[in-house]
């Protein structure tokens, strides 16, 4: 039981000066009652130790005697903690007794003259109610009493338990890290990280690895720490799912889990402490990916920390550790996954290649035959004749196609057959260059073939050779836009030389190297088509080989590209078994016809024209159905560089269209802009400008960018469609394709882009009518593009971003940029309200900005798009709120002010009668009555005031550790005498001793109001209960009573502001309707929540409170002792004549010297002349008020001791601040009580508050 603190004695004890808290306390502690007796007896020494203790920062401490009485300074508080201030003189075994076994030798052997230092040395305190493990650095050395002799101790300390448990903590992190680097498998990832915890088994005790599989129900034991036994099977054999666990919502909402109490029945290692484990942490194992392991890491916990702060942070990065650990072996397994299936696949497809060549020749050569059977047939139709010339070359094209395919995999393979023979080179070039002339020509290319004798032969595979000459000859009319082609033979260094060079568009030398790998593709070069498979190169090199000769290239682009063939002369470099020396048959014309062929396609045809159905015929209206009659007629452009192609579209559509065909993209371009039509149908892969290219030049067309575009390309799969819908593609069609499939895709676009043009018309005129403009800024050319009515809000019509932000008000400009930036950086939106500035008449408009950043199917940001509205008229609505906010407020204050002026005289009148009238009498219960009545005034004008604080956010709660039985018996004394006059019988069940983080008064605020609110509704003689109770992790506080109960109607509004029960002539009760609203937004405050039950009206309610536990204890701080104080000269300055003569009264009934005067110049003139120790002023003086007389009193009589205190109604913060800037000491709210007003005239004290 803590002993009251007495007013020091009049002896000599100015060593114990200063030292702040514990300095008064070692002061006026009784130290008679000690084995260390007067402090005026003490051996010099321990005085002079004593004086030094007090005057140091650090962290000290005192044990004089046998039993080492303990005497400490206010840096130890932190250290001694809730034993605080208990400790003070009691024996040191007594106040560590948990660690008197550590410290007993040490300070037994301090007392022997030889003092001892520890470093970091390991505690288990029990500073705050529980066993803590500590670190300290501490010294014991021996003070002599007045005989020389070692009489007491004194000890300096280091508290050491942050840095030694964080650097313990880092290094296992550090382990966890090394260890973890190199896994290759989740077994490997988990067994290193759980031998890392092995290694600090202070902070882990123990620890389970449970994993799953996503979309998997049950867990699997992966690994453990904390040494083997039967523990692990018996927590192994556990649902993970279950309590105490909870995997699945650990898992769910990715928050920590802490297992209050362990199963019992299992012996859960200790780790280094002597201890079991008590609690358990689950922490979230989060998977790396879609296909990645979850689950949770159990951790045994210190039993010697509390599960929060620090600690819970530490192993949530153990988790996270681990975690990454998992993920990394994860992502090594899958990469060694891939690498294998490259390899089987790159296997695969070869034999693929190969497979699917030689099936698909069959089927081909059976098209072929019938095919030319058919095309011979003397009375085939000529439309009919020309589409099956179509079919020919394509299937001629294709059958090319395979050929190359299945001849590459051979060779790939090693199963090429190659048979060579003599041949002269010269003449087989020159006539195989020669089948070219005819396409050359045509395109307008100047060719030349100088293929001069050889003078020995040379021996090729001449299938091969002809594949060779024809891929070069056709990749030279391909790339060669204009000028020349040559091919030149000729005898160098005893080779053969084939030269074939062009005047074309050339290759980038960073090209050249790759020029020759298979399906590599040049990107960005013009060509006359982009077809082809990417292998014509990589084929002819590979011939090459077989050849035993060599390729070579020179380019520059826009100069033109050289190729060199180089062959041995003889047959000494190939393989005798493949060697022949009759001599070569002649090439194959249908090989080199294919080829010319195909190249023939690539040349452009005359430009067609525009052609198509009427709009109106009744017999399209049939084919593409009713739905679609308003596309009828509607004029669209086909852009492909094949020329079947173009034939076979223009044939679908040119019924029900107007068509108009373009070779390439550069053509369709012209074609649009010089009339926009309603649709274009692009092939992706043309050449000088591709599909992805002009739909890229239509998107930045401002004209233009709403045509609707569909993409027509071979590429398919998910992938191919994505990319061509992300570079503005309106549809993506893969070849083949149906035809009533392209109608109907056709139809519906052209239909589409009529009803959005519908819609924005309406759109337009919604946004004028709303004051709301849209918008677009295209990131890369900051081009700022704007609905038709942003001039009507702007006043102008900005061109780019720099127009824009000339518009908006200097002041705003950095934080509309800097949002801009973000948004694009996060690809996030924003919402901004900023103010601009009309040019056309200077007008400030406030607009509100919503934007939102648009990104292309890569994720890259691409334009930045937006609404505004026009938010002047709500700005204004919204100042004339806040001004109306500011009257009511300011009405508050003075309505308190105004209720409190009078209530003031009358307390203080009551509170003199009081002192006067004997106990018993009538007018004495009369005076009763009404100081009961006045202080319910007073809490309802508080009440009022705290709701309009709650409100507005003003309120701010000083959080400490408080005791709730205090706060039950505080609120029960306060409202005891009304209940009292009521007859009601009270009972209060206290309960087991709880504690709370919060603030007491405002906690006793909410109970005092729960207590008054029972006593107002019930009758004379009825019951009122307060019970405490404790329920799990939380506090609960209950008043109940047998009163008017509540209304099922009005339990859900109970609490809302200003609501009521319906009164009846017997219960008129009075009210505001506030103070229940007043303890709902406390109680919210201090984290908890407050609620009502009612059986009904007339049947009684309960009210509710509850409040999370704090795990600190709350030490009740000793009450300050009533002080005897010498009488004052007090000047008492109050225009209510009333409350200044009561008030007077009431000092003087103190035996203090009043002065009283009703006006500021009564102040000054007094003040000067009687010279006063303290001058209560009120605030609200007429003429001149409180605050410059207090300026003018600090000014006239700086050099007096005056202490200067505010009287006054008002008491928000903002008030009680003005008093002090203005020169008060203090602050009294009115009415004022006797406590306040008597600690307030005292010469140290800081006054403020109010009754």
């Amino acid at each position: 039981m803590t002993e009251p603190i007495h007013a020091p004695r009049d002896l000599d004890t100015s060593f114990m000066a200063g030292g702040g808290g514990l300095g008064a306390l070692i002061r006026a502690h009784d130290w008679a009652g000690t084995p260390l007796g007067e402090p005026a007896g003490w051996p010099r020494s321990l005085k002079t130790v004593v004086r030094i203790m007090l005057t140091s920062r650090q962290p000290m401490w005192i044990g004089w005697g046998p039993e080492f009485i303990k005497l400490y300074n206010d840096p130890y508080k932190a250290i001694i903690g809730g034993k605080h201030p208990h400790a003070l003189g009691q024996p040191a075994a007594t106040v560590w007794r948990e660690i008197w076994n550590d410290i007993g030798p040490l300070l037994n052997g301090a007392m022997t003259g030889d003092g001892n230092f520890q470093e970091s040395q390991l505690l288990i305190m029990e500073r705050n109610g529980y066993p803590e493990e500590t670190y300290y650095t501490f010294s014991y050395s021996p003070i002599p009493g007045d005989d020389g002799v070692p009489a007491g101790i004194v000890c300096a300390n280091t508290d050491e338990t942050v840095r030694v448990i964080g650097e313990r903590q880092l290094t296992l992190l550090r382990e966890l890290a090394a260890r973890t680097a190199d896994a290759r498998c989740v077994a490997d990832a988990v067994q290193r990280c759980t031998a890392a915890l092995e290694t600090d088994r202070k902070d882990v005790l123990f620890a389970l690895v449970l994993l799953r599989a996503q979309g998997a129900s049950a867990f699997e034991l992966a690994g453990s720490a904390g040494g083997q036994g039967d523990w692990v099977a018996a927590a192994g054999a556990l649902d993970a799912r279950e309590q105490p666990w909870c995997a699945d919502e650990v898992l769910a909402t990715q928050r920590s889990h802490l297992v209050a109490a362990l199963p019992a029945g299992i012996a859960w290692p200790g780790g280094d402490w002597k201890s079991c484990p008590r609690q358990a942490m689950v922490l979230p194992i989060r998977p790396s990916g879609d296909a990645g392991r979850e689950g949770v890491l159990i951790v045994g916990l210190n039993p010697y920390r509390l599960a929060e702060g620090r600690y819970t942070d530490f192993l949530g990065l153990v988790a996270q550790q681990l975690a990454a650990a998992i993920g990394n072996a994860e992502a090594y397994e899958l990469q060694q996954q891939r690498t294998d299936e490259l390899a089987r696949l790159d296997r695969a497809k070869t034999q693929f290649f190969s497979n699917i060549s030689h099936e698909i020749r069959t089927p081909l050569t059976l098209m072929l035959g019938p095919l030319q059977d058919a095309m011979g047939h003397p009375q085939l139709p000529p439309a009919a004749r020309n589409r099956l010339r179509m079919v020919e070359r394509n299937t001629l094209r294709l059958s090319k196609l395979v050929n190359a395919l299945l001849e590459f995999s051979r060779i790939e393979a090693g199963r090429a057959t190659s048979v060579f023979r003599p041949a002269d080179l010269a003449s087989l070039t020159g006539e195989l260059a020669s089948s070219f002339r005819s396409a050359m020509e045509a395109a307008g290319l100047a060719f030349r073939v100088a293929c001069a004798p050889l003078p020995a032969p040379v021996y090729v595979d001449r299938d091969h050779w002809e594949r060779i000459v024809l891929n070069l000859l056709s990749n030279a009319l391909k790339y060669t836009l204009q000028g020349s082609v040559a091919v030149r033979v000729s005898a160098q260094d005893g080779q053969a030389v084939v030269d074939l060079e062009d005047t074309g568009v050339g290759v980038a030398e960073h090209e050249l190297p790759r020029l020759f790998e298979r399906f590599h593709r040049v990107e960005g070069v013009r060509a006359r088509t982009h077809e082809g498979s990417g292998i014509g190169l990589a084929l002819v090199q590979e011939l090459m080989r077989l050849h035993r000769g060599s390729i070579e290239v020179r380019s520059q682009l826009g100069q033109g590209t050289r190729f060199t063939l180089r062959l041995p002369f003889g047959h000494a470099h190939l393989p005798p078994e493949q060697v022949r020396h009759d001599r070569a048959e002649p090439h194959s014309a249908s090989l080199a016809s294919s080829y010319v062929q195909e190249a023939l396609r690539w040349l452009p045809d005359e430009p067609a024209a525009v052609e198509g159905a009427d709009g109106g015929a009744i017999d399209a209206v049939e084919q593409i159905g009713e739905r679609y009659r308003a596309t009828l007629g509607a004029h669209i452009v086909i852009a492909d560089d094949n020329a079947d192609m173009r034939q076979y579209l223009r044939g679908l559509l040119a019924p029900y269209y107007r068509v108009e065909e373009a070779a390439d993209g550069e053509q369709a371009m012209a074609a649009v802009r010089r009339e926009r039509p309603a649709l274009l149908l692009s092939d992706v892969m043309m050449p000088r400008l591709d599909g992805f290219e002009l739909v890229a030049a239509l998107r930045a067309d401002e004209r233009l960018h709403t045509l609707p575009v569909i993409l027509l390309s071979a590429r398919a799969g998910e992938e191919a469609r994505i990319e061509g819908l992300g570079a503005g593609a309106d549809d993506y069609l893969i070849k083949p394709f149906t035809a009533r499939e392209l109608l109907a895709r056709v139809s519906a676009l052209i239909e589409l882009d009529l009803q959005r043009r519908a819609g924005e018309q309406q759109l337009r005129l919604f946004l004028a009518n709303a004051r709301m403009f849209s918008w677009e800024v295209e990131l890369r050319t900051q081009r700022l593009a704007l609905s038709d009515n942003a001039v009507d809000v702007l006043g102008a019509v900005p061109r780019d971003v720099d127009e824009g932000l000339a518009l908006v008000h200097g002041d705003d400009v950095p934080a509309l940029r800097e949002a801009m930036a973000a948004v694009v950086r996060d690809r996030s939106g924003f919402t901004l309200e900023l103010r601009i500035v009309r040019p056309d008449n200077g007008d400030l408009r406030w607009v509100e900005v919503r934007a939102q950043t648009l990104c292309d199917a890569a994720g890259e940001p691409l334009r930045l798009s937006g609404i505004s509205f026009d938010m002047t008229e709500r700005k204004r609505m919204e100042e004339s709120l806040r001004d109306a906010d500011r009257r009511k407020d300011e009405f508050l204050a003075m309505l308190a002010h105004e209720l409190r002026n009078p209530l003031a005289p009358i307390r203080n009148a009551a509170e003199l009668m009081l002192r006067t009238t004997a106990p018993g009498a009538t007018e004495r219960r009369a005076v009763e009555i009404i100081n009961r009545q006045v202080k319910q005034m007073t809490r309802m004008v508080d009440d009022l005031l705290d709701v309009s604080r709650i409100t507005h956010g003003r309120i701010e709660l000083e959080h400490t550790p408080v005791a709730l039985a205090a706060i039950v018996a505080s609120a029960v004394e306060a409202v005891a005498p009304a209940m009292q006059e009521r007859r009601h019988r009270l009972k209060v069940v206290e309960g087991p001793p709880l504690t709370v983080r919060g603030d007491a008064a405002r906690l006793q605020q909410c109970l005092v109001n729960l207590l008054s609110n029972a006593a107002k509704y019930t009758d004379p003689g009825g019951d009122i209960a307060v019970e405490l109770a404790r329920e799990g992790d939380e506090a609960v506080l209950q008043v109940r009573d047998s009163g008017a109960g509540i209304a099922a109607d009005m339990l859900p509004v109970v609490f809302d502001l200003f609501v009521q029960s319906s009164r009846t002539l017997d219960r008129a009760q009075g009210g505001l309707g506030i103070g229940l609203s007043v303890v709902r937004r406390l109680v919210e405050m201090h984290g908890g929540r407050v609620s009502a039950r009612s059986p009904g009206v007339g049947k009684g309610a309960s009210f509710e409170i509850r409040l999370p536990l704090s795990m600190q204890l709350a030490w009740a701080e000793l009450p300050p002792q009533p002080a005897a104080h010498p009488p004052r000269r007090v000047l008492l300055i109050d225009d209510n004549v009333d409350a200044a003569e009561s008030l007077a009264m009431m000092l003087r009934a103190d035996g203090h010297e009043v002065r009283t005067g009703f006006s500021a110049p009564d102040a000054l003139a007094m003040a000067k002349d009687w010279l006063p120790d303290v001058a209560l002023l009120d605030i609200g003086l007429p003429g001149m008020d409180g605050y410059e007389v207090a300026r003018r009193l600090r000014a006239e009589l700086a050099t007096a001791p005056l202490r200067l205190v505010a009287l006054t109604g008002y008491g928000r913060p903002e008030d009680i601040q003005r008093s002090a800037d203005a020169g008060f000491d203090g602050h009294l709210v009115k009415p004022v009580g006797l406590d306040a007003l008597a600690h307030a005239i005292q010469p140290t004290s800081p006054a403020g508050g109010k009754a």
